[in-house]
């Protein structure tokens, strides 16, 4: 009888040591993450999901604020969703990573990559710059689509702007500098592309034989005082004459700016309505990402 009780008291025992180690087995936190990289395309709203298995709580967290997780925290099994920003950079991808902590585990992290963006097309826009004194050059910034401020003839202005980076192209009556050679120290230069009147038949920018500007002569008061300066040479091509009157030639060029991105360029006219002499006309179509697409809109 004894011995029929003490075999009884192992086995409750035995039953209830596998009861209480299924218990715990039941209880240890699982997770896991049904990817560990995750690739989205450029545009704005690019997104992929992925899956969690789990039986704790987690929180998820991005280093990178253009790539957001649906969620932040949660308990259990779950779809998330993760939304990236447009990429502008149409050079370089980029990358994130969320970090998936699940409570009482080793956090793990998933990679996200975003594929770099695409080139737009250029908007063409049409300024006038009234370069109508002797004694003055009238610099433009392209990215800023506007003149950004006025120097003189004279040695200490032409050093001066010749330090800025901040513009691209300027104006001295029918005179023409850009951000490069002996008139700036930019990364500028000026490319003939051959072509005349229409500024869309230009639809990408070349990526070598600009040329920068060299010394040249201007007048810089009437009757005529000459001084040496730098000019573009190839840009002094758009008009052709003096006061007797001038010809425009109508070529399209493109000016690679200060810091060497391009523009396409038509200088139209250098007359205003009431035949004012250096009242420049300029249409223009500007890429400001870096690439060489001059599409236009």
């Amino acid at each position: 009888m004894k011995k029929q009780n003490l075999f009884s008291l192992i086995v409750l025992f035995s039953l209830l040591s596998a009861g209480f180690s299924s218990c715990d087995k039941d209880d240890d936190p699982t997770f896991e993450a049904s990817k560990s990289t995750i690739a989205l395309t450029a545009e704005d709203g690019a997104s992929s999901t992925f899956d969690i298995k789990s039986n704790t709580n987690w929180t998820l967290a991005s280093n990178e604020s253009w790539c957001k997780p649906s969620v932040t925290s949660g308990n259990g099994d779950a779809t998330i969703t993760v939304t990236a920003t447009e990429n502008e950079d149409i050079k370089n991808s980029r990358t994130a990573t969320i970090t998936l902590t699940p409570n009482g585990m080793t956090p793990v992290t998933l990679t996200v990559t975003q594929l770099a963006g695409d080139s737009k097309p250029v908007e063409l826009k049409t300024v006038v710059i009234k370069a109508t004194e002797w004694e003055k050059w009238h610099y433009f910034s392209f990215a800023e689509g506007k003149e950004v401020g006025t120097g003189g003839t004279n040695a200490d202005d032409d050093a001066t702007w010749k330090a800025r980076k901040d513009w691209d192209i300027a104006f001295h009556m029918a005179n023409v500098r850009t951000n490069s050679g002996l008139s700036g120290s930019g990364e500028g230069g000026v490319y003939d592309t051959g072509k005349t009147s229409d500024i869309s038949q230009v639809t990408e920018a070349a990526t070598d034989g600009y040329e920068v500007d060299v010394e040249g002569r201007i007048a810089t008061a009437m009757p005529p005082i000459y001084q040496q300066t730098g000019i573009s040479t190839t840009l002094a091509t758009w008009a052709s004459g003096g006061m007797g009157g001038y010809t425009v030639s109508h070529k399209i060029y493109v000016v690679k700016t200060g810091d060497g991105k391009y523009a396409k360029v038509h200088l139209k006219d250098i007359y205003d309505d009431k035949g004012t002499t250096g009242v420049v006309t300029m249409e223009y179509g500007y890429q400001p990402d870096g690439s060489n697409n001059l599409v236009s809109k």
